[in-house]
């Protein structure tokens, strides 16, 4: 007789030894053997239990697993709903009518808001600047209304924390919506809020709030909204602080730019995993979700749910959508079955693109070629020679990692902003060396000239070095028609929140300088800038969206047109870098591709 039994909270399969069945149960992605009682575990996730009752039709289900089976058909019942209504268009705006909005929704957030609120888990993959930030704080506040949850807790990257809930700041005074969080910027007025932020290195007015925060968490009246940076999870205080928070209550985890716990193996993905895994309701939230990889999906969705994807492996999910291969067998070779994956996805998600619902400005992508200098052009032969040697000394090309060739482009990226990478003893860059003066930098000059071009419109400047950042800056401070403000890890938080807000109330506050990082995520004062200059760049191409969305998104009507333009060192690495990452195409896997000697 085969029989599905419940064992704790998984699933387990028992029949008479038989080939062929065994076969079976071998092709469900999730089961183990267990050894002791003889028969296979599986996650009781809808694709296992599906499997199951596709493979194993005479099997006999006991009453302990009908809770599990029911749970599965109503998680398959709304994703289904939620899939026609996205196909068919089944929008019924007027549902939302006599809700006490602080800010009216526009009709995509409207649609967004009708598909999630009611999911257990729920993903918004919305782009930079379409408002998701106010559909999640909306969402909550509905399933507060409707019981489900009395807190929040939400994962955001450094750079993203205050823009949610400002660590130094309350409900006591009256504010202009430009100085207003998120939180009190979109919370609904018929709900009271008690909110906190999560600062390492606490002073002492942040200390007062955040007791006076931790001081109310027992008062049911109150929707308890916790704020942690993503980059702090791991460490052990903050993790404890976590999960007692979402253990006094019945709590729904939001994870902002979800893409920040796309590595797996990271300790801050498993612990907001671990976090999640204690509330009774998720959402992530991400523009750019899968802009590197498919296989990026993996920890983003099981964040939600592991049985989005109805995988709990790691590898099995690999091995279901890639086929690996090179060297050491560690290289996508080529993608399978993402139909599937789509649809999985799909289910969970309402995706959200500028063109389809914002009238925003069009883009307009300009390069501006200069010339190294002699010291930067002798510098830079001089470093490519040495790669050379350096890189053939492993034998083949394909022996070279993709993440050894990028370290060897980083110091050739340096020169060509003016920097010269000073080596250390084991080949790391322990300090940088200016080639020229910041009145003689190439890059620098041309970045003036644009200034000066400019006329009375506001820019924003992104370098990838901190030198860079320091070396312009030092030019901009002689310059006395108008002022400029830097934005990068350097500037404590507190200061980045007074920056931003007067670069955007300033009007004689004319350029930010920063570099990706810091901010290139989550922040909306930069709108008003309409002409974005790249010095440099980071590698990564999600990085380069992101900070593209910082001038492009709601509000940024107010401008004709958005300009970007990149300052490019002819005859350098600087070519293929700014075609790789506007042509969205990742450069490592380029690299390997084509080989370092292309590159270099």
């Amino acid at each position: 007789m085969i029989s599905v039994k419940a064992d704790g909270d998984n699933l387990s399969l028992t029949f008479p030894f038989d080939q062929i069945l065994v076969e079976r149960v071998k092709g469900m992605p999730q089961r183990k053997w267990n050894k002791a009682k003889k028969n296979w575990l599986f996650r009781p996730t809808l694709a296992n239990i599906q499997y199951v009752m596709k493979w194993f039709p005479d099997a006999e289900w006991h009453e302990d697993t009908f809770s599990f089976v029911e749970g599965a058909e109503e998680r398959k019942k709304n994703r289904d709903q939620t899939a026609e209504a996205k196909e068919q268009g089944n929008f019924d705006l007027n549902l939302l009518d006599g809700i006490p909005f602080k800010l009216p929704p526009l009709n995509h957030q409207k649609k967004a808001l009708l598909l999630g609120r009611d999911m257990p888990i729920f993903a918004y993959l919305m782009d930079q600047g379409t408002g998701k930030t106010k559909v999640a704080i909306d969402d909550a506040a509905h399933n507060w209304r409707q019981g489900r949850i009395d807190a929040m807790v939400v994962f955001a990257p450094n750079s993203v924390k205050s823009n949610w809930i400002d660590p130094e700041d309350n409900y006591s005074i009256t504010k202009e919506p430009s100085d207003m969080d998120e939180i009190e910027k979109h919370m609904a007025p018929d709900i009271q809020v008690n909110k906190g932020c999560w600062v390492s290195s606490q002073n002492k007015r942040e200390k007062k709030l955040y007791k006076q925060f931790r001081d109310k968490w027992g008062d049911k009246n109150l929707l308890h909204i916790l704020v942690v940076n993503i980059e702090a999870v791991h460490v052990k205080r903050v993790f404890d602080e976590l999960m007692e928070f979402v253990r006094l209550h019945k709590t729904m985890a939001i994870c902002d730019e979800s893409t920040k716990i796309k590595n797996r193996t990271a300790k801050r993905t498993k612990n907001a995993i671990k976090v999640r895994d204690e509330c009774v309701m998720a959402r992530i939230m991400s523009g750019t979700p899968l802009i590197k990889s498919p296989l990026n999906a993996f920890s983003q969705f099981r964040f939600l749910d592991e049985d989005v994807l109805g995988f709990s492996n790691y590898y099995s999910f690999q091995h279901h959508f890639a086929v690996m291969g090179g060297f050491g067998g560690y290289q996508v070779l080529f993608y399978k079955n993402l139909e599937e994956l789509s649809e999985k996805i799909n289910a969970v998600s309402y995706r959200v693109l500028k063109k389809d619902c914002l009238k925003l400005p069009p883009q307009v992508y300009l390069k501006r070629k200069v010339e190294l200098s002699r010291p930067q052009a002798v510098a830079y032969t001089d470093m490519r020679d040495l790669m050379i040697v350096h890189l053939e000394s492993f034998g083949h090309e394909s022996v070279v990692s993709a993440q050894i060739v990028l370290t060897q482009l980083l110091r050739l990226q340096q020169i060509t902003g003016g920097y010269l990478p000073i080596l250390g003893d084991s080949g790391d860059t322990i300090d940088v060396f200016p080639l020229v003066s910041p009145e003689n930098n190439p890059k620098f000059k041309e970045v003036m000239d644009i200034i000066d071009e400019s006329g009375d419109q506001k820019i924003v400047i992104w370098c990838r070095f901190r030198a860079e950042i320091e070396g312009l800056a030092s030019l901009l401070r002689k310059r006395e028609d108008f002022k400029f403000i830097e934005f990068h890890g350097g500037i404590s938080t507190n200061q980045r929140r007074d920056n931003r807000k007067l670069f955007f109330s300033d009007p004689n506050c004319k350029v930010m300088i920063g570099n990706q990082d810091a901010g290139g995520l989550g922040i909306d004062e930069f709108k008003v800038g309409s002409i974005a200059i790249y010095l440099s760049n980071s590698f990564s191409t999600e990085g380069r969206v992101q900070s593209e969305d910082r001038t492009h998104r709601i509000g940024s009507e107010m401008h004709d047109l958005i300009t970007y333009y990149d300052i490019i060192a002819d005859g350098t690495i600087d070519n293929k870098i700014i075609s790789c990452l506007r042509s969205n195409v990742e450069i490592s896997a380029t690299i390997m591709k084509d080989g370092w000697r292309e590159w270099i």
